[in-house]
């Protein structure tokens, strides 16, 4: 009898691990479907525009629409020249596909309305209007997504000792070193950072894309980052991608300390920090703020990714969290998204009750090298 219990047990597991692998396939398959229509969206109106059928088109789009998955696939295995070109092809092209995608709602809306008006422009002329505008827009996008700006902020925290008074903590978040953002863009980061001249220096995550890559070596340039009063860390979503020590290993052996779920004293100011994976669930993490006593009377700064549950991090009676995570959408429209999922706080300087927030908009890029309507931020708050 337990033998068959326990038979009966392990093949319910099984037939669990096989669904979840079929679901997997399924959301893969339907997602290469959706890339596949929106690629032949893209054909059929450029074939409107300059009215003819192009097998040659036709094959090449059909072959680019292939290429984020598969790209996806090689990176997750492989780190090498072809893959990481290969990748930032694949991004690269995708980062026009949206706003192509936009150029051929475009191009309808005005073909269907032009008939009705006094003016009739030729389907070639808005062709090359709605897609000059497009391609405009993706070089904006990619540029903009590689001009990394800072945000001044002043703040007044309770209790805050006079040691802190006019220093700098300067913190940022989702820099996605991989494929794209190597080791070029992380040097960008420091001397950026450097010139800020911080007492402290703090990362919300998501400093690793999560494919395969070599994170020492992209992890370097931080080596010279030295700030007086230390330089902190909190896990994001993606370090836990793949084999999260590894990105913990080479974090910890460029000089940056890794906050697990722990306060420290830092001159006077509790610094606390919170695993990502721990702190997903809303009852663990206001079980580890429980734990670490956190005082009122004390100034407080919780490193966290995720901007959610700031209810609890008020109750603990946090004085400051600082999270990031969101990229604010990143691009139009997805802004609009990100508002609504975080009720508001998904960007910028926030107050709830007595606790402060700032939600950074990320340094970095995820997927695409592509930001309309946002930037990228690294956030220096002055203590006043």
């Amino acid at each position: 009898m337990p033998s068959f219990f326990f038979l009966k047990k392990k093949k319910k597991a099984d037939d669990r691990t096989v669904g979840k692998i079929s679901l997997f396939f399924v959301s893969i398959l339907a997602l290469q479907f959706m890339l596949f229509m929106l690629h032949f969206m893209i054909y059929e109106t450029l074939a409107s525009i300059f009215g003819f059928d192009s097998l040659f088109l036709a094959v090449v789009l059909g072959l680019l629409s292939l290429t984020f998955m598969s790209s996806s696939f090689l990176a997750a295995k492989a780190d090498n020249l072809f893959v990481r070109i290969y990748y930032e092809f694949a991004a690269v092209w995708f980062s026009f596909v949206a706003p192509f995608c936009a150029a051929c709602a475009a191009f309808v809306i005005i073909e269907n309305l032009s008939p009705s008006a006094v003016w009739r422009i030729t389907p070639f002329t808005v062709g090359m209007f709605c897609f000059g505008a497009a391609i405009v827009v993706s070089l904006y996008g990619i540029w903009n997504s590689c001009r990394v700006r800072v945000t001044h902020v002043a703040m007044s925290l309770p209790n805050v000792p006079d040691a802190w008074h006019g220093k700098r903590l300067v913190f940022f978040s989702d820099v996605h070193l991989g494929n794209i953002r190597r080791q070029g863009f992380a040097r960008r980061i420091v001397k950026k950072v450097q010139t800020l001249d911080p007492a402290l220096v703090a990362i919300c995550g998501d400093l690793f894309d999560g494919p395969k890559c070599d994170a020492e070596k992209l992890l370097a340039p931080f080596r010279d980052l030295r700030p007086s009063r230390g330089f902190y860390y909190v896990s994001g979503n993606h370090e836990y991608i793949r084999d999260q020590n590894v990105f913990f290993d080479a974090i910890q052996d460029a000089g940056i300390r890794i906050l697990r779920n722990e306060k420290v004293d830092v001159d006077g100011i509790d610094l606390v920090g919170v695993d990502w994976k721990d702190t997903a669930q809303k009852g663990n993490f206001a079980a580890i703020l429980d734990g670490m006593h956190i005082s009122s009377s004390r100034p407080s700064i919780l490193l966290k990714h995720v901007p959610k549950d700031l209810d609890v991090a008020e109750r603990a009676g946090i004085s400051l969290q600082l999270s990031g995570h969101t990229h604010r959408g990143q691009f139009w429209p997805l802004s609009i998204a990100t508002h609504y999922i975080y009720g508001g706080f998904d960007y910028g300087f926030h107050e709830l009750g007595k606790m402060f927030v700032y939600i950074s908009s990320g340094v970095g890029t995820a997927m695409l090298p592509f930001r309309l309507g946002t930037k990228a931020e690294i956030v220096s708050i002055e203590f006043k």
